[in-house]
């Protein structure tokens, strides 16, 4: 894995005291810094990391699209943009700058939470960070992780997802967690993160992480997401899916998602012009209903289809579900009728 190591830190004046500002001062305090009364776009444009305030609401409703099965997820914007550039993230049409922000009003945001957790006990919340950032790819730095996850292991009515592809997982080791935090993992044969995913780790860098979290009682997750097809690709989704259940037990799996390559046609250029070699974008793609490019209906059935058998031919019991997509996608899949918006959310495992 490429580590993160930016040109300069760039900080917004008032966040000097903040917890998050000094764990990164103290972890790069040999990368020059600056200070600005604020940020301006032209700072973004750099190879810098970039801490400032955030003054939206942290807490928000994943944004799904329509036309699709919702799921009920919430995320937290605590950091935007990610260093591993992956191919296909929409990360590259949505913000196209370089550099990595990270939010330091933390408290800003424990507030917040607390303000909706603990006036909604009977509501149970899946919670994740990795929505606009790869969650754990620069904790070595921020060390997030050592606030948020003992803050959620004080709420049964939540689960705290951090999505990752890195292997930047020390820090959780010894925290209290409680059980109340997944660490997850996006995953794909090692021919899709040689070509799409190149600064990423390995799978099997991935999954000796995932064994190391595991081994320290968190539940994992898994992420299919995307899916990208390819000829043979069904011999190295099945060999991905062996090498998963020879690293983790099924029981320490609390989830596993699906989900195939899907675009906006607006991301096509972007990835045209900053991936040359990349031909993700040259299958058999058609406009869908949510505005979203995707494989035709035929194909991601097949692929759900295979992918899931795999999985039950080491686990009949490990969740599996759909990430946005069709109800009809869902019943050829699965023979599931959603009919109402949260029947789905209420389907997710909680402990």
């Amino acid at each position: 894995m490429q580590k993160f190591l930016p040109e300069k830190i760039i900080i917004e004046r008032g966040c000097e005291d903040d917890v998050i500002t000094m764990n990164v001062l103290k972890k790069l305090s040999d990368v020059s810094v600056e200070y600005y009364d604020k940020i301006q776009s032209e700072h973004l444009k750099q190879n810098v990391l970039v801490i400032k305030k955030y003054n939206g609401k942290f807490f928000k409703r994943c944004p799904c699209s329509p036309e699709v099965v919702c799921c009920g997820y919430y995320v937290l914007q605590n950091a935007e943009n990610c260093h591993l550039n992956c191919t296909y993230c929409f990360l590259h049409e949505y913000s196209d700058y370089n550099a990595v922000i990270v939010y330091s009003n933390v408290n800003k945001m424990f507030d917040e939470l607390r303000g909706i957790l603990g006036k909604n006990p009977s509501k149970f919340y899946r919670i994740g960070t990795g929505e606009f950032s790869d969650s754990m790819a620069i904790d070595d730095i921020t060390e997030v992780s050592k606030l948020m996850v003992p803050f959620f292991a004080d709420y049964k009515n939540a689960l705290l997802e951090l999505k990752t592809k890195s292997t930047c997982i020390e820090n959780l080791s010894g925290l209290e967690h409680r059980g109340r935090t997944v660490i997850s993992w996006s995953v794909n044969p090692d021919k899709v993160i040689c070509k799409e995913e190149s600064l990423s780790p390995d799978l099997d860098e991935r999954l000796k992480a995932a064994k190391y979290v595991a081994e320290r009682n968190y539940r994992i997750g898994f992420h299919f997401d995307p899916v990208i097809y390819y000829e043979g690709w069904e011999e190295d989704y099945k060999e991905t899916i062996e090498k998963i259940f020879s690293f983790v037990s099924y029981d320490d799996i609390i989830w596993i998602s699906l989900g195939t390559f899907r675009y906006i046609p607006e991301l096509k250029n972007a990835i045209k012009r900053k991936f040359p070699m990349s031909k993700i974008i040259y299958g058999e793609h058609i406009l869908c209903a949510d505005g979203k490019m995707r494989y035709i209906k035929p194909l991601r059935v097949d692929i759900y289809q295979k992918i899931l058998s795999w999985i039950r031919e080491y686990s009949e019991d490990v969740f599996v579900y759909l990430c946005m997509e069709t109800k009809e996608v869902w019943r050829k899949v699965f023979n599931l009728e959603l009919r109402r918006y949260n029947e789905l959310e209420k389907l997710f495992p909680r402990d």
